[in-house]
Parts: C-alpha cells; structure tokens; sequence
C-alpha cells in the first residue's frame, strides 16, 4: 500500500545487529486494487500464517531429521502381508517425499 496514505503510520525498532524492523499502523487507509495481497479483509490470517512458518523456521529441527531417517529404515525393512516393501506403496512414497521437502526448506 502507499507508504504516503495519511492513515499509515510506523515507529522504527532497535534490533540487534544491523536489522531495520518497524512496527506498522493502518487506520482507515485505503489500498488500491493492485495492491492487495489475498482478499479483502484476510489480512490477518495471511501474517499470522507466515509468521508461524518463520518461527517454525527457528526451531532445531535436528531430532526431527533423526526422527525421519529412523522413520526411512523402519520403511525399508517393513513388508505388507502380500510381501510389497512399504516404501513401494505409492501414498507412503507420497508422503515420504512431501516430508523431505518440508526438511530441506528448513535447512
């Protein structure tokens, strides 16, 4: 949204290191069409799931990575009853995949 709309307003915040951050205030601004990001008045839902994603980028993911290579053995030596290898099951390979791309994201 233009920064110049008299309703916008923001305050800088120190931060360690060499970070510029503000905290932002909208009151009765207007946003012209091209600038929406989503749909009107889902804003809210928008930041707080991008912020959940950041902080889950925080987090020490390494048990998890270990978690999921005991999880890659357990798989390749598991059978089904009619002898096909678990990790030849398409929905488990599925997954699998899925899981390891949810892991390299956060690396």
């Amino acid at each position: 949204m233009p920064t110049d709309d008299k309703g916008f307003k923001y305050t800088p915040i120190k931060t360690l290191g060499d970070v510029t951050t503000n905290s932002t205030f909208y009151e009765d601004v207007y946003v012209p069409k091209q600038n929406l990001v989503g749909n009107i008045d889902e804003g809210w839902n928008l930041i707080t799931s991008q912020l959940n994603l950041e902080r889950l980028a925080l987090v020490n993911h390494g048990p998890v990575d270990q978690m999921f290579q005991e999880l890659l053995l357990l798989i390749k030596d598991t059978k089904l009853s009619d002898g096909t290898n678990l990790s030849e099951v398409d929905w488990v390979k599925k997954m699998l995949l899925i899981f390891t791309q949810v892991l390299e994201s956060l690396n």
